[in-house]
């Protein structure tokens, strides 16, 4: 079935009969979003393998932080980074509606659509440059809030559900009360 995108009114008809089609267009979605977008080919067209969804899936005994390894922090998303030995620079820290982060001695620093590796990476980067010797920094999400997805159709629940690192479309149709 091919939906003609200038015609919205016949589309969303389409669609509302048809739930195999409306869950087919939330999963695409819910793959193309950028918080779980992996490097490369794929991730710039929207498109993810199989095997690429399967990683990012957390199974039962996976870390958290495992799981949030190709999340892309974005506004309003939380992280609690921890410095080890500098506790004036270990908290909680809120990322801003332009993507900035309020960093002791940094200042505001762009991490909107940087993984937590990476902004880990560039913390330590930053700190090294005249203001620690060694710096050891870890960085995890502590509140996932930039990613909102809407789950409309025949769900129990339907509604705004924000992406966690890792989430499957299964996992979120789950909290919306099934279809």
């Amino acid at each position: 079935m091919i939906l003609d995108p200038t015609n919205l009114v016949s589309a969303l008809r389409i669609l509302l009969e048809d739930r195999a089609m409306l869950l087919l267009i939330f999963a695409q979605s819910l793959l193309a979003s950028p918080a779980l977008a992996d490097d490369g080919a794929m991730a710039s067209s929207g498109l993810r393998s199989e095997a690429t969804l399967a990683q990012s899936t957390p199974s039962s005994g996976t870390k958290t932080s495992e799981r949030t390894r190709n999340y892309r922090l974005g506004a309003e998303d939380v992280v609690n980074i921890t410095v080890f030995g500098e506790p004036d620079l270990t908290g909680s820290f809120t990322i801003s509606e332009s993507g900035g982060l309020e960093f002791p001695l940094l200042g505001t620093i762009n991490v909107s659509g940087a993984s937590p590796q990476q902004v880990t990476e560039l913390l330590s980067l930053a700190l090294r440059d005249g203001y620690l010797h060694d710096p050891r920094v870890t960085v995890s999400v502590e509140v996932f809030a930039s990613q909102p997805v809407q789950v409309l159709g025949a769900v129990s629940e339907p509604g705004v559900y924000h992406l966690k690192g890792g989430t499957s479309v299964i996992q979120v149709l789950s909290e919306a009360g099934g279809i």
